[in-house]
């Protein structure tokens, strides 16, 4: 029990650490694509899943839940935001080996198509009511993510993963190219408790553009807690989860709260969350053992609302 407690003290403090550095930390979103989540399982239970995750989807929310893995697992997503203004995939692979460790690999892509390119009628002379831009071209916006994962157990209830991530960025001629490492680990305190942390960006990403300009993308952590239960013949995780240093905007608060449940009976799964003050509501459906079916509604306040739908395979 000891060993357990000092585990927790190292979580406690490497979040402190985490949390006082993204308070001294200036705004910058160069890493926001990074921050929509992959499968839309995870999507509907929000931070919380670093907790649970347990499948192919664990090489973005904490590569220590590939542990759960004992088939080859395929896991597929696609949505399109805000009545289709911003394209969001993920496909991710995992898979058990004889040894100790679980592998897997995920790829994220994050598109905005339609973008004006615009220039002035004569670019040689000043704004003016008669030398107005025009549209010169239409681009895409794409950006890709590449994680390559690995986990293993270090005790019997415990374990530990890392995420390896290759970054992309292209608009038009202008691309860039970065590389992160992500640390996560999820143990057992109890049968029914299990706690989860992802320190995400762990080495301060640099991502640089082919125009001499460097972006960071900041660490991030999330800090979770499930506890499982199982009511009426089915089977209940409630789980918890505070961040910090995904956001440094003005308003946002050091470490804000979020909490989520999944209810699972037969073939089908309900699922809610809060999360910086919007609602995520999931349904599953898992007609065969190796077949399962998501469905996720992301609520926003200002923007469309947004379905997100993946499946997941195991063989």
């Amino acid at each position: 029990m000891r060993s357990y407690t000092n585990i927790i003290l190292i979580f406690v403090t490497l979040f402190i650490f985490v949390g006082v550095s993204a308070i001294r930390a200036s705004s910058d979103f160069s890493g926001d694509f990074l921050n929509l989540g992959g499968g839309a399982r995870g999507i509907a239970l929000g931070s919380s899943f670093v907790a649970i995750s347990d499948d192919a989807t664990s090489t973005y929310w904490n590569p220590s839940g590939l542990t759960a893995i004992t088939k080859k697992n395929l896991h597929l997503m696609h949505s399109e935001r805000y009545s289709g203004q911003v394209k969001h995939d993920y496909i991710a692979y995992a898979f058990p080996t004889a040894k100790a460790y679980q592998w897997g690999i995920g790829l994220l892509r994050v598109a905005v198509p339609n973008i004006a390119f615009t220039q002035l009628s004569d670019p040689g002379a000043s704004l003016s009511e008669t030398n107005r831009p025009i549209v010169t071209s239409t681009e895409t916006s794409a950006d890709y993510a590449i994680y390559v994962s690995g986990a293993k157990y270090l005790r019997e209830r415990w374990s530990v993963g890392t995420s390896i991530k290759i970054i992309y960025r292209t608009i038009s001629t202008y691309q860039a190219q970065g590389i992160g490492l992500d640390l996560g680990s999820q143990f057992l305190l109890r049968p029914n408790v299990k706690i989860g942390f992802i320190l995400r960006d762990a080495t301060n990403t640099s991502i640089h553009w082919n125009t001499d300009a460097t972006d960071k993308v900041k660490p991030s952590l999330i800090l979770g807690g499930s506890y499982t239960i199982r009511p009426f013949g089915g089977k209940t995780i409630i789980a918890t989860s505070t961040y910090t240093g995904r956001s440094t905007n003005k308003n946002s608060k050091p470490f804000p709260f979020s909490a989520s449940i999944e209810h699972t009976h037969n073939i089908m799964a309900l699922r809610f969350s809060h999360e910086d003050d919007r609602q995520n509501i999931g349904i599953g459906l898992q007609p065969y053992p190796s077949i399962g079916m998501d469905m996720t509604y992301i609520q926003h306040e200002e923007l469309d609302s947004t379905y997100q739908l993946s499946a997941n395979i195991s063989f």
